[in-house]
């Protein structure tokens, strides 16, 4: 930093400029960031996806909001875009579709960091009767995801796409596991475990 050359731009970022020489700091043009201000990102997140996502899925991912993370906020509603997820109904059944096909496609990104957050999100690693409430409604919709490859009826795109990607045989693995651990999910110690696994099972249904 002593004489960079004229194509050189250093930038820094600290949280203090107390450990920073002042050699260094009489170099430097400094610049203080605020921190942002929680009503603006809401408004810039719902206008930046208006059309694109309901108010509800954006709000859902804005509380989610810590002042340091809204890059990678706006990377998840982005990738909810792309999968063509514009709308949440109100009623609570096609939400949880919505929410599977969610979670059916963090694990088909092998992004198994957000699966478990997402799950966090709904306490079912915590919550033992939700977990059982949601293996309950996740076999379900796997046998829709079944019924929708072997049908030509017209289907909802998002399932479709999803039914598209599945093999058949391995899926019905997943399906096997869901039926088996219902019964003993109240009272296995490590829930985390059970969904680990299920991850790996629904990872290994998807087409190579």
């Amino acid at each position: 930093m002593e004489e960079p050359r004229d194509d050189i731009l250093f930038i820094l970022e600290t949280h203090t400029l107390e450990p920073i020489l002042s050699t260094i700091k009489s170099r430097c043009w400094i610049i203080n960031f605020s921190p942002l201000n929680t009503d603006k990102v809401k408004d810039y997140l719902l206008s930046k996806f208006s059309g694109k996502l309901t108010e509800k899925v954006v709000e859902k991912f804005f509380n989610k909001f810590n002042g340091e993370n809204l890059s990678e906020i706006i990377d998840e509603l982005y990738e909810l875009t792309s999968m063509d997820i514009d709308e949440v109904s109100e009623n609570d059944s096609e939400q949880k579709e919505v929410s599977f096909i969610d979670f059916f496609r963090f694990i088909y990104l092998s992004n198994f960091y957000k699966v478990m957050n997402y799950l966090d999100d709904f306490d079912i690693t915590s919550d033992r009767k939700l977990a059982v409430q949601f293996t309950q409604d996740l076999i379900r919709f796997c046998y829709l995801v079944l019924k929708t490859k072997i049908s030509t009826e017209e289907k909802d795109p998002n399932l479709i796409k999803l039914a598209n990607v599945i093999d058949e045989e391995n899926f019905k693995k997943v399906i096997e596991f869901l039926s088996s651990v219902q019964n003993y999910i109240e009272n296995y110690i490590h829930l985390n475990l059970i969904f680990i696994k299920l991850m790996l099972l629904i990872k290994n249904s998807f087409k190579k």
